[in-house]
């Protein structure tokens, strides 16, 4: 088998690999490997801490936002005092409530408009 190869090949890729001791070998991979792996952290913790302060400047107004829109759309339409009248009109007696109704009439004439038959 070794007759079939040719000499000038062999000794070209002979020369290309050198003989790697096992130890050094070993030694430069784990180097690596350990510098990598510091590198990988540092960076996880500078892309966390960033993402932190973009959260803190863009979630703070959405927060407040969405505390207004909350307090705009539980906000009561007719004032009906309190006691078991003012439990059973909570869930329309609202702005959202309002909101709900106004949609779904909006979808309900729009489905009978596409549904409709002008034959």
């Amino acid at each position: 088998m070794t007759e079939d190869r040719d000499p000038m090949l062999q000794a070209m890729f002979s020369e290309a690999s050198p003989e790697l001791d096992g130890e050094a070998f070993i030694a430069d991979v784990m180097a690596r490997s350990r510098f990598t792996r510091y590198r990988m952290a540092v960076g996880s913790l500078a892309v966390a801490a960033i993402l932190v302060a973009v959260a803190g400047v863009v979630l703070v107004p959405v927060q407040e936002l969405g505390a207004i829109l909350a307090q705009g759309l539980t906000m009561a339409l007719i004032d009906v005092g309190e006691g078991w009248w003012s439990l059973i009109m909570s869930p329309i007696n609202s702005v959202a409530g309002l909101l709900v109704l106004l949609v779904k009439m909006v979808r309900m004439a729009m489905k009978r408009v596409r549904s409709a038959s002008y034959a």
